[in-house]
């Protein structure tokens, strides 16, 4: 079997040499649900899915390969593992701007192939619970290079498990000045962008959760 030369879906340029200039070279199109049990934030499922040119290289390995499960294990360790040591490519803020930790102990981690595009599906969960009542939380996803641009297409892709109703979700767009826009469109794929402009976290989306008392 084809030993994989990449943080699975986070490590494309490898895979993808003939990938246009300017960044980003590959989008996930996301969904959220946020998880709020005995009126504490617990964590998040989401599903990544991937670009077609992404999900035809994934498509192929699982076809080409003498045995379908065991790639498909591989493939997903290897996404757990990437996802893991990345932090989940997510950020949560309290109403303080001090960032909130996730457990390293994801859940219901697995992809699915529907009309030929992938679909990762993660649970993760927050360190600590957060109670919810009277408070506000920011979170963003992103991978840091914004080689790869990962975004919600609208607020319908945010959904929340809330049986007192007590938070509400929010979507707010990136304020990216245009030479920062320009920079990113100049910026090949050979190309690494400066850590100290933190290009992904720039043009992330805020997914913004107020709670009521």
């Amino acid at each position: 079997m084809k030993k994989y030369l990449f943080s699975v879906i986070f490590t494309l340029f490898i895979l993808f040499p003939s990938l246009s200039s300017a960044h980003p070279h590959s989008w996930i199109n996301m969904k959220t649900n946020v998880l709020i049990e005995n009126r504490q934030l617990i964590g998040f499922k989401m599903e990544w899915q991937l670009d077609e040119i992404a999900s035809s290289e994934l498509i192929y390995e699982m076809k080409i390969s003498d045995n379908e499960s065991e790639t498909r294990e591989k493939i997903t360790q290897e996404m757990v593992q990437t996802a893991i040591l990345n932090h989940y490519f997510s950020y949560l803020y309290d109403e303080q701007n001090q960032p909130i930790k996730y457990t390293t102990h994801p859940k219901n981690t697995y992809f699915e192939i529907t009309d030929n595009r992938v679909t990762f599906h993660i649970h993760f969960y927050l360190t600590h619970p957060q109670q919810v009542q009277d408070r506000i939380f920011k979170l963003f996803t992103y991978e840091p290079s914004y080689y790869i641009s990962m975004s919600y297409e609208d607020e319908n892709a945010l959904l929340i498990s809330d049986s007192d109703h007590l938070c509400k979700l929010h979507l707010n767009p990136p304020n990216v000045d245009t030479e920062i826009q320009q920079y990113a469109m100049d910026l090949d794929r050979t190309q690494t962008p400066d850590q100290d402009l933190s290009l992904g976290a720039q043009f992330a989306q805020e997914v913004k959760i107020v709670c009521k008392k």
